[in-house]
């Protein structure tokens, strides 16, 4: 009786020093995922993320909220740059097809930014002004080159004329 408890105790044991050890390393995992994902590299988050998961897979029944928790992190992050990037590609491109006043290109890179910024309401949000701005000069620079046209027909008209 007495070398059975003692046997079940000491099982019991090691299940509790495997699951400790679990939880060490997948809080280290986890640590270094946060660090990866303050420097922008989703590569190591997401490894470190795994490496997580690997560590808490070997005790059944462990809790992975903290592990899903920081995936959901990593995957939010990863968009919303992803998102800043396209975007801002997109503004580049308005940039220089406004500088050719391409403005039909121009207005169409200015609403592809706004829709890729929309995946994501907050850098919407924050973008919204600098776009404003952006499709006001697309705007101006539009009546701007028009209204040089007409000048320029009135004079070849006016030249015709004398």
């Amino acid at each position: 009786d007495g070398a059975e408890e003692v046997d079940v105790l000491e099982a019991r044991l090691e299940q509790a020093e495997r699951a400790a050890g679990a939880a060490r390393q997948s809080g280290e995992a986890l640590r270094m995922a946060d660090a990866a994902l303050g420097r922008g590299d989703f590569v190591a988050a997401k490894f470190a993320v795994e490496s997580a998961r690997a560590a808490l897979a070997q005790v059944p029944g462990a809790d992975t909220a903290a592990v899903e928790e920081m995936e959901a992190r990593v995957a939010n992050k990863e968009g919303r740059d992803e998102a800043m990037k396209a975007g801002k590609q997109c503004i580049a491109a308005a940039l220089q097809a406004l500088q050719r006043e391409e403005f039909d290109e121009a207005q169409a890179q200015v609403l592809a930014a706004r829709e890729v910024f929309a995946t994501t309401p907050a850098i919407l949000e924050q973008q919204e002004g600098g776009l404003s701005a952006l499709q006001d000069t697309i705007d101006t620079a539009r009546k701007g080159a028009k209204a040089r046209e007409d000048a320029l027909a009135g004079v070849c008209e006016a030249e015709r004329l004398l």
